[in-house]
């Protein structure tokens, strides 16, 4: 009695980490728009008073949440990895707070309202932060998009 056995282990191997990459980029556009909707529910214009400390930045311009991108570029090989972020100067500012302090003159001068200008020799910013709540809301979620692209490709192997 013969018994042939035949190999499609490379064939396998690609389509599984075609289906992981894909699934990476699923989990990243959920975050993305989850990053984006906080992003979006706190605002009053260019001049309007700042976001309570803690609460997600209020919308003035909207360049930060514009600048919520999806970087694919390392989504490839034996450890696929996607970013979701920002690389505005400002961001980690508002994620984190900071204290800014006058370095190239004695005083900051900054705009408090159409016509109000202030200034200081030292500012410290609350943290407003918007990625780590979006993470926290929608963990979960994630969790669940990356499982279910998954069990997809699992279900397409029978």
């Amino acid at each position: 009695m013969a018994v042939k056995v035949e190999w499609y282990g490379d064939d396998f191997t690609r389509k599984l980490d075609r289906a992981q990459r894909a699934a990476l980029s699923r989990v990243a556009r959920h975050f993305q728009s989850q990053v984006k909707l906080i992003l979006s529910k706190h605002g009053r214009g260019k001049y309007g008073p700042s976001s309570p400390p803690g609460k997600p930045p209020g919308v003035r311009t909207g360049t930060l949440r514009r600048s919520i991108q999806i970087d694919r570029s390392k989504n490839k090989g034996p450890k696929p990895s996607i970013r979701v972020g920002t690389n505005l100067i400002y961001a980690p500012v508002q994620e984190f707070g900071a204290r800014i302090s006058a370095s190239s003159a004695a005083r900051l001068a900054f705009q408090v309202s159409k016509d109000v200008w202030r200034s200081a020799k030292t500012v410290t910013l609350p943290p407003r932060p918007f990625m780590r709540p979006a993470f926290n809301r929608s963990k979960r979620k994630m969790v669940k998009i990356y499982q279910d692209s998954i069990a997809k490709f699992v279900r397409t192997l029978r």
